[in-house]
């Protein structure tokens, strides 16, 4: 009986063991015949993979990957040739993929689609094709302290009953991670078809539409209170775009709280086409108003709209275009 406990017991710790070691680190050195794609097949859940170099390919982690980094260690780039496809694609479970300073080439920057979910943290993302990055069909992303830049479409996109944290990890943070996204040929962040974001901390700007577009029954929520009681993290600087500040469209909602919305040509906040925005602060709580300034009755004006005008704001104003 002593004999078969002891067998029972060293059992056991062989079936915990494989639960306590820690993921291996392996580093690859781009070039020649090695790839991040070819060197995914050799690792597991839980391991870091380190990049060196300048990477030129596609990047594809498949669903059945799950759990992994892959660090670019703030010098390793990649450029990714095919431009009908992303430079990296994921569509596996928990995959971060952090500090590289230039991803660029290919179609969208970094696509998280089929119901994958990333970690986009500390990179350059630019010169696409199309998105920075673009999260579609059920993927969910969070997306902090990343340059999002010189994209031909919008710098994020967030599409297809997909849903993204933009500028934060986690809402008990009680300060913002920021994304500067900035210089895009479309809207610096889009919304759409069924999906939700929660956007905070983020400079967007000098972007050729829009700096938030929400569409097609969509939520957002654009500056929100987060962390410990009593505070609230900061807020979103929405600037010098040249369509509008935020809009709001096509039976979407949004929650607008805390941002500062400024010298966008084509108005501070648009609310149209049976959607709903609640501009309003909670009440007494610092810092909870927006501040909107310059030029905002051109978009009205150039359009044709039927309705423009001064709703409210936090601090006693609102502006708003309605069609």
């Amino acid at each position: 009986m002593r004999v078969i406990r002891v067998l029972i017991l060293i059992a056991g710790f062989l079936v915990l063991l494989p639960l306590v070691v820690e993921g291996r680190t392996e580093t690859i050195t781009c070039g020649g015949p090695r790839t991040i794609t070819a060197t995914l097949a050799r690792l597991d859940p839980g391991d870091t993979l380190l990049v060196k170099g300048a990477c030129v390919e596609n990047v594809v982690i498949p669903e059945q990957v799950i759990d992994l980094i892959i660090d670019g260690q703030g010098a390793a780039t990649i450029n990714g040739p095919d431009a009908t496809k992303a430079i990296v694609t994921i569509s596996g479970r928990n995959i971060t993929i952090q500090n590289f300073p230039s991803i660029t080439g290919g179609r969208n920057g970094v696509g998280v689609t089929k119901g994958g979910t990333a970690t986009i943290i500390n990179n350059t993302i630019q010169s696409t094709g199309n998105d920075g990055i673009n999260v579609s069909r059920g993927g969910f992303a969070v997306i902090v302290l990343n340059t999002i830049q010189n994209n031909l479409n919008s710098g994020i996109d967030i599409a297809q009953s997909s849903s993204a944290d933009i500028g934060f990890f986690s809402v008990t943070d009680t300060t913002a991670s920021p994304n500067t996204i900035q210089n895009n040929g479309n809207n610096g962040i889009t919304v759409g078809e069924s999906s939700s974001a929660r956007i905070e901390g983020n400079t967007i700007s000098g972007n050729t539409s829009d700096g938030i577009f929400v569409t097609d029954n969509s939520n957002v929520r654009i500056g929100f209170r987060s962390g410990s009681p009593g505070t609230l993290s900061s807020p979103n600087i929405i600037q010098n775009n040249d369509g509008a500040g935020i809009v709001v469209t096509r039976s979407s909602s949004a929650r607008i709280t805390g941002n500062t919305i400024s010298n966008n040509t084509g108005g501070g906040i648009v609310v149209n086409d049976s959607s709903a925005a609640d501009i309003s602060p909670e009440a007494g709580v610092p810092g909870g108003s927006n501040t909107i300034t310059g030029k905002w009755r051109s978009r009205c004006e150039c359009q044709g709209w039927s309705l423009c005008g001064t709703l409210f704001v936090g601090d006693g104003r609102k502006q708003y275009s309605q069609q």
